[in-house]
């Protein structure tokens, strides 16, 4: 993996290659296209220029199977994909974001944690990962403290139910004061992405766009 283009392109395909096809089709014909200089900035140069003009970015609603209720019906998380160009965005955004000392993840989190390199081709490290250590620890603390007890409960419909409102004040404290992002025009240029992400769910962060995990992450700071 050569180039700043290349990885960017994996990162938005390993995205949407399990989420939304028709997206991770159209960036596999993208990729095609893109020069083959291994130095080619292509890609981000152009994306730089969008986020700094503030263009509005896609996204297309759909329904992913969650389970089956009490009632035995099937139910649904209501979730959003973004298009070809805008997953590549985003991981110009959280790649930014990666590397800035604001947004450096709580040693008590397991998933969703940043990339181990930055030409790693995920935005984050696969989650099962983590979660394989959170119970691996888990289970070492229990064998040394016998006598402790491991509670473990879960936040029932947790992106949806945070309120929006209280999360981009979360967020936008955060990236404005991380001189690290670069100058205000492009902290700006991060909080309308972000904007545009909240924008497109009915209630709270929106499921489907990797860039929830970061809004995740800051609401879970707020509640505690």
């Amino acid at each position: 993996m050569d180039s700043d283009s290349e990885v960017l392109l994996t990162r938005a395909l390993n995205a949407t290659r399990t989420t939304y096809q028709v997206s991770y089709a159209a960036l596999r014909i993208l990729a095609d296209r893109l020069p083959k200089a291994a130095s080619s900035d292509f890609l981000p140069r152009l994306l730089h220029r969008h986020l700094m003009a503030a263009e509005s970015w896609r996204y297309r609603r759909f329904r992913s199977y969650k389970g089956i209720n009490s009632r035995g019906s099937v139910d649904y998380r209501e979730c959003i994909a973004p298009s070809a160009l805008t997953a590549v965005a985003e991981a110009v955004i959280l790649r930014k974001l990666s590397e800035s000392s604001a947004f450096a993840v709580n040693p008590h989190v397991y998933s969703y944690l940043w990339p181990r390199s930055s030409r790693g081709g995920r935005n984050f490290q696969f989650f099962a990962d983590g979660y394989h250590r959170r119970n691996a620890d888990i289970s070492a603390i229990l064998d040394t403290e016998p006598q402790d007890v491991a509670f473990i409960t879960d936040i029932r419909a947790f992106y949806p139910s945070v309120d929006r409102n209280t999360v981009h004040r979360a967020l936008a404290g955060r990236v404005n004061g991380a001189p690290d992002l670069g100058n205000q025009a492009e902290r700006d240029a991060i909080l309308h992405f972000f904007s545009d992400v909240l924008r497109q769910s009915p209630g709270g962060i929106p499921v489907g766009p990797e860039s929830g995990h970061v809004l995740g992450h800051l609401a879970l700071e707020v509640r505690q």
